[in-house]
């Protein structure tokens, strides 16, 4: 919490770290992350005209976070084309994105994560 990668929820200014991690959820804290290095200069569109993946309406929260980590091959979509934010992210998507992110980080002209 104190490096600004995990926030409490609103509601009532608790964690849950039972909790499975969503896929748009790790996703968010990756982008997070990034944003925290020092001269990154990531922002995300506030207004999306175009579904990230088929099932991601353009309204959703993680719509703009989603749509650039798509347009930087960060995440990747199942093969019937849905990306199933909801769904609790794996392991092996864990340690597929993580690299993704390292890479899109050395790539940008920034230090290695």
């Amino acid at each position: 919490m104190g490096l600004g990668f995990v926030a409490p929820f609103s509601q009532n200014n608790a964690l849950w770290p039972q909790l499975a991690v969503t896929r748009e959820e790790l996703v968010s804290l990756v982008w997070k992350s990034l944003k925290g290095i020092p001269g990154a200069n990531i922002t995300f569109p506030s207004h999306v005209s175009i579904r990230p993946f088929s099932d991601v309406d353009i309204s959703r929260w993680s719509a703009g976070k989603l749509l650039l980590a798509r347009s930087n091959k960060i995440v990747s979509y199942y093969q019937d084309g849905t990306f199933q934010p909801t769904q609790p992210v794996t392991r092996a998507e864990l340690m597929a994105v993580l690299p993704r992110a390292a890479e899109f980080n050395l790539s940008a002209g920034k230090q290695p994560i």
